[in-house]
């Protein structure tokens, strides 16, 4: 066929036009911030705590036991001080 050494030629072209492009980008250094955590406020520990409970309860649709995770969130309400006619 006549049109390999085209075909070659013309990928050896895009890759050498390509090449500079992907060098570039990697060798970039990131100017985004990395960011460290500080120590948490009191209301972030408490959020932090019943985000860490919901998850460790298995609540998925199906196989899951979505009535644990709601006792739970009910828990947490009445040591809140919320009445039990304002929750279920």
């Amino acid at each position: 066929m006549t049109f390999l050494p085209i075909r070659r030629a013309m990928c050896t072209l895009a890759l050498a036009a390509l090449a500079p492009a992907v060098v570039g980008a990697q060798a970039k250094p990131s100017t985004t911030p990395v960011f460290t955590p500080g120590k948490l406020s009191p209301t972030q520990e408490v959020a932090r705590g019943v985000l860490k409970e919901l998850v460790e309860i298995n609540t998925s649709v199906s196989t899951g036991n979505i009535t644990n995770g709601a006792l739970a969130m009910a828990k947490r309400f009445r040591a809140a001080g919320i009445p039990d006619s304002d929750i279920f």
